[in-house]
């Protein structure tokens, strides 16, 4: 049958643990430093984003019959 090749040990669970927790840990700090590199890109095309047209004279248009 299916032997398992290392015994779960304490220093297992540790070492695996702490690995763990050090990943967490560099994502907590890497997460806003992304933000702040994204960000510049995503405000720029916010900012050039076409949101609001006018028409000067529109109520002088004919209306469109469908």
């Amino acid at each position: 049958m299916f032997q398992p090749r290392h015994r779960a040990t304490r220093r297992n669970f540790l070492a695996v643990a702490a690995g763990a927790a050090g990943l967490l840990y560099v994502g907590a700090l890497g997460y806003p430093v992304y933000r702040y590199l994204a960000s510049p890109a995503e405000t720029a095309m916010n900012e050039t984003a076409v949101t609001e047209v006018t028409l000067n004279d529109a109520q002088k248009l004919p209306p469109v019959r469908c």
